[in-house]
Formats: structure tokens, sequence, C-alpha cells
């Protein structure tokens, strides 16, 4: 089922933006893979924790000239990458991090389609299609579990026993 988008830009006047941007936002927003849609705002980013001296999956340090690292995590879920570096001590330099973001093909929208479809657009698709396969599944299941009773052969009436009356 195809999402839903709005006549009007999410984000209010329609002037300047064209037919083709919205139309662009309704394809990327239907065939987008869920996985991106899933990340979307809340990333499954391995954490950085050293187990027996070694970076966990998903994780890479580089060591740089100046003796800082650059530090990439890597999304499991979509493949996304974030960057940071440390300082040449090795601390991070404070609280403020800046981040580098590397998205796989097809995760970043169409230029334009932020005009058009809102990040409750992106979850209330993602859930559409966790139900449509929920729904899909729950079918599956109802569906195998007639058969097996059916393969069972009619089932027993269990004998009623009565007490003979008073």
């Amino acid at each position: 089922m195809p999402p839903k988008l709005a006549l009007a830009p999410a984000h209010g006047s329609t002037s300047g933006y064209t037919d083709s941007e919205r139309l662009a936002a309704l394809n990327w927003l239907a065939n987008v893979e869920s996985a991106f849609l899933a990340c979307r705002g809340r990333h499954n980013f391995p954490k950085l924790l050293l187990t027996e001296g070694q970076l966990p999956p998903g994780i890479r340090a580089e060591r740089q000239a100046d003796r800082s690292y650059n530090i990439t995590e890597t999304c499991p879920d979509c493949g996304t990458r974030r960057t940071y570096s440390t300082v040449p001590d090795g601390w991070l330099g404070g609280l403020k991090i800046h981040y580098r973001y590397e998205w796989p093909d097809g995760y970043r929208v169409p230029p334009g389609a932020m005009t058009w479809i809102t990040l409750d657009d992106m979850k209330a698709e993602q859930w559409t299609r966790v139900r449509e396969a929920l729904e899909a599944a729950d079918k599956l299941a109802r569906k195998a579990k007639r058969q097996a009773g059916a393969a069972a052969g009619p089932r027993a009436v269990p004998a009623v026993r009565f007490n003979g009356g008073a």
C-alpha cells in the first residue's frame, strides 16, 4: 500500500516546490528499505567497549600521524557509518563531539522531499509495514494450525458420563 502524503508541503507554502519533488518524495517513501525507516533518528550504533583488548564488531579505530584516532561506528541494521576524532592524547576533547556521517545508497531522501514528508510520515510508513508483516505472519500461523488440525482427522468427542440419577 503506497504511503499517503499531504497535497501540500509539510512545512508551509507551496511556492517554489514542484510536483516532481512531491512525486520523488512519494516514490522514496514507498520504496525505501524498511531498515532505513526503522533507523531514522535512532541508529543502533555499537558501544565503544573493549573486550579483552578488542574493539567490538562494527567499530574501527584508525590512528593518525598526530596520535589522534578516527573512530568509525557502523549501524548493524542499516549500514550508516559515523566517524569522530579524538584529540592527540586520545581523549575526545570535551563533551561536544562532531560526527561525520556516511549513509548507504538509498538512505537519504531526495532533494526537496523533506518539504513534503516529515519524520512522523516515515514512522507511520514503518509501522504500516510492521503491521502488515505481523498480520501476514498471523494469517500464515492460523492457516498452518487449521491444516494441522485437518491432517489429524476428525476430533473425537469426549464421552459424557452420567451419574445415573438420584
